[in-house]
């Protein structure tokens, strides 16, 4: 899951998706793919991707080595980020990333659900309202 905000912070859509396969790395890639097609389709310009998977962030930025198996995957990825006049892909820690990992773990109908702010659940506001006003996450 994921959720895309404005240059202020507020929720412009969010998504749940299904990736095929159960490693983790694919999972987190997956996501941020599908969070980039999104993105693009619905006229993005100027992307910051932050993800909680600091392997798949160093991957994507070419500072680590790439998996095989995930190869074609990135292919996609490098290729969408092209397409935005500016893009950053940084790693956020899991506590300040509350809203997506939310959605990642929400049952929802089909394979893939693109969430408009209006069609929100109750529980994914709380969370947007919780980063709105600057609340302070702890880690673990």
């Amino acid at each position: 899951g994921g959720l895309l905000r404005d240059y202020k912070g507020d929720p412009i859509c969010a998504f749940v998706s299904k990736a095929p396969g159960d490693d983790i790395f694919f999972v987190e890639l997956w996501a941020i793919w599908r969070g980039l097609v999104l993105a693009a389709n619905i006229g993005i310009k100027v992307i910051w991707v932050e993800s909680d998977s600091m392997s798949a962030v160093k991957t994507i930025n070419r500072e680590q080595p790439l998996s095989p198996k995930v190869a074609i995957c990135l292919k996609h990825i490098w290729k969408l980020l092209r397409k935005f006049n500016k893009y950053k892909v940084s790693h956020s820690w899991r506590e300040t990333n509350r809203a997506a990992d939310h959605l990642a773990k929400m049952a929802v109908l089909g394979s893939d659900v693109v969430l408009w702010p209006a069609n929100f659940p109750r529980s994914l506001c709380n969370i947007i309202n919780d980063d709105a006003q600057g609340k302070i996450y702890y880690r673990m």
